[in-house]
């Protein structure tokens, strides 16, 4: 049978390939870069932190979905969009069954990095809101950290580690077959392992909820007139044209409208206890030194501005996709045009974006901020000693200047004699007998 000529993803609109060549090639690829060292700066804070054991199993989930987000994206776009732009060939025409299969793996890795940043986010919020019911011992709070010590200087050598337990009392050890003394962690891997039943849950529903994505293309045998070679090359299925309404239902739930709701939402209720909460405390402990006011204000402004952040960048990347979601359900994906078309591969940039500065926005550049910011607080607070200060000695010296007014408009004499009279007023009420 005659077999039809190949058509790849970049086969069609030629004022539309270039462009798209570049997202998804070049760019597409230093974000992925970015995301990967993102996630190296992640996984080094989380380790050290000593955050609630909840909070760190949804951060490290959400860095590995992103991590993974990021190669699956690399596999899926780039390694054919720089083939294309930079050698004029296609390194991937007789792998189209392999990225077609990326197709359903990005999407659901999509929608679990941003139900992720949902949960991250009501973690936090309940955080601030039942600051006590989260509130744990020091030593369960390092669990993450005293877990990985542990297996590293059992590796490093078979010594025995001893520490003391999360309560305080004596040394807990075991007795190894070699005779040598194991430690035994006060949190078990059992306990950590629970910490990710969630996120772990988000991530297979995740996978569930954009199952018929996996089956929108499949591959068709044709003919590459470039390589004279028969190969292979993407098809849409029926599925693509049947759960239109239905993928377009979930995106705006589960990626677009739904998270940047909901986002917003709890985080500008978490801002506004948080500065409620700092307000009293500030005001109860008035007296404190001025660097653990400084402290306390400083941990206020990095929280505000790293999640203020997080907001915004997410509303900016994630507000593309809401207008083309309500746009095709209105008049349908074919209505697209040139213009729009390009839009579109914006949009599916920023989402890229989006994942790929998750980590670096909650770890890459905490410590600069907190440095700018307590250099601007020390300053402020400076400004405002100067000023308290000048105000504080204009008013003395006018109230020396009144005073001395005040004694002078009085005859001394008067006032001496006036006194002496009290005194021997008292002296006589001394003297009387009872």
């Amino acid at each position: 049978p005659t077999l039809r000529n190949c058509t790849f993803r970049y086969s069609g609109q030629e004022d539309l390939i270039k462009f798209a060549l570049w997202i998804d090639g070049p760019i597409t690829f230093v974000a992925a870069i970015l995301a990967l060292v993102g996630a190296h700066f992640a996984v080094r804070f989380l380790r050290r932190a000593g955050l609630n054991r909840h909070l760190t199993a949804a951060l490290f989930s959400l860095c590995l979905i992103d991590s993974l987000l990021m190669l699956t994206v690399f596999f899926f776009y780039s390694i054919e969009a720089c083939s294309l732009l930079f050698f004029g060939t296609n390194f991937m025409y007789n792998r189209q069954a392999f990225t077609s299969s990326l197709h359903g793996v990005a999407s659901s890795m999509t929608t679990a990095s941003t139900l992720l940043v949902i949960w991250v986010t009501l973690q936090r919020f309940m955080v601030v809101l039942r600051p006590m019911r989260y509130a744990k011992a020091p030593a369960e709070r390092h669990g993450f950290r005293r877990i990985s010590y542990s297996v590293s200087t059992h590796r490093e050598k078979k010594s025995s580690i001893v520490l003391s337990d999360s309560n305080g009392n004596a040394p807990t050890t075991t007795l190894s077959r070699n005779g040598s003394r194991s430690y035994r962690s006060p949190l078990q891997i059992k306990k950590v392992a629970r910490s990710f039943i969630i996120p772990g849950a988000v991530i297979v529903l995740s996978f569930a909820l954009n199952l018929p994505v996996f089956f929108e293309f499949t591959v068709e045998p044709c003919y590459d007139w470039e390589t004279h070679l028969t190969t292979s090359c993407p098809s849409p299925t029926s599925f693509r044209n049947h759960f239109v309404r239905y993928k377009s239902i979930l995106n705006s739930l589960s990626q677009t409208i739904g998270p940047v709701t909901g986002i917003s939402i709890m985080t500008a209720l978490t801002e506004y206890k948080l500065h409620r909460s700092l307000r009293e405390r500030r005001k109860l402990f008035e007296t404190r030194n001025r660097n653990v006011v400084i402290s306390d204000e400083l941990r206020e402004k990095v929280s505000r501005t790293v999640a203020i952040f997080i907001t915004i960048k997410f509303l900016i990347l994630r507000s593309m996709p809401v207008f083309f979601d309500v746009y095709e359900n209105l008049y349908g994906i074919e209505e697209f045009g040139t213009v729009l078309s390009v839009l579109v591969r914006i949009s599916d940039f920023m989402i890229v974006l989006n994942s790929a500065t998750n980590s670096l926005a909650y770890f890459g550049k905490k410590t600069w901020l907190e440095n700018r910011l307590r250099k601007n607080l020390i300053k402020k607070e400076e400004r405002k000693q100067r000023k308290s200060s000048i105000h504080t000695s204009s008013m003395r010296r006018d109230s020396m200047v009144s005073e001395s007014r005040r004694l002078s408009s009085h005859h001394p004499s008067t006032g001496t004699i006036r006194k002496i009279s009290e005194c021997e007023k008292a002296e006589m009420q001394l003297l009387s007998p009872a």
